[in-house]
């Protein structure tokens, strides 16, 4: 199936707002330290706590040898798609945990920023 001038050129636009949406997404964990001192205070942990969420949204963004696994099996998209969902998923659930909706022991949003770590990177895989 031969896709026509028109149908490319809204494809490159759609992966183009796809792609930078995951990577702003993804981008956000290097910027955790400016708002690691406010998740500190809204959820009364201590220092340890916020440095070790900290410390596995790095781990995950290292570990990013498991979305290139899922890269070079099944493509491009579904990486993407596969980023999306948990970076959404990721995300949220810290969000839900902040504003005090679920509970939110400091070994939830370990994995819940591990989970984001490891998003970022697929996210950043997918869109090379």
């Amino acid at each position: 199936m031969r896709l026509k001038p028109r149908e490319v050129l809204c494809n490159k636009w759609v992966s183009l707002c796809a792609g930078s949406v995951i990577m702003l997404a993804g981008g956000v964990m290097y910027g955790y330290a400016s708002f690691s001192h406010r998740m500190k205070l809204i959820l009364n942990y201590t220092q340890y706590e916020i440095n070790l969420i900290g410390t596995m949204a790095q781990v995950g963004m290292a570990l990013g040898v498991l979305p290139a696994l899922f890269y070079d099996y099944f493509g491009p998209r579904p990486t993407s798609a596969l980023a999306v969902v948990f970076l959404f998923g990721g995300y949220f659930l810290s969000y839900l945990s902040v504003s005090k909706s679920i509970p939110a022991p400091a070994g939830l949003m370990v994995l819940y920023f591990l989970i984001n770590g490891i998003a970022s990177s697929a996210g950043y895989t997918a869109c090379k």
